[in-house]
């Protein structure tokens, strides 16, 4: 089943780890126009029965931003700040930082998960 099809507007493409946290990144596709603020990018692994683990290692709660079908959002995990850039031949790209300091996504049991959440509930531990 596609990403599309199960009601998600992102979609990861690729990820890239050619030189640590500094050229780290996963590419993610805009399959329509959306709000990505519903969205969590999750490291994690997955069993030896190929199912998602439950190991979150790093989570990235994605930012309030608008963008269209067909964009490109990628996520670095170095530190940085929010650019969006238009390539030469009219790719639009976003890039957003998590702000790590490591790679995280250093072994072929790493695995990132794309979330998209439809609400949340928060409670402080002292409260």
């Amino acid at each position: 089943m596609d990403a599309d099809s199960m009601g998600m507007d992102l979609e990861i493409q690729e990820i890239k780890n050619d030189g640590g946290s500094e050229k780290e990144r996963v590419l993610i596709l805009a399959l329509n126009d959306c709000n990505t603020e519903n969205y969590i990018l999750f490291d994690t692994t997955y069993t030896d029965d190929g199912e998602v683990s439950n190991e979150l290692r790093h989570s990235f709660f994605f930012p309030d931003l608008e963008i269209q079908e067909g964009e490109i959002v990628v996520v670095y995990t170095k530190k940085g700040t929010y650019k969006r850039h238009v390539s030469s031949i009219g790719t639009v790209y976003h890039r957003l930082f998590w702000g790590l300091e490591d790679a995280i996504w250093n072994d072929e049991e790493d695995w990132a998960l794309l979330v998209k959440v439809s609400g949340c509930s928060t409670k402080h531990v002292g409260e």
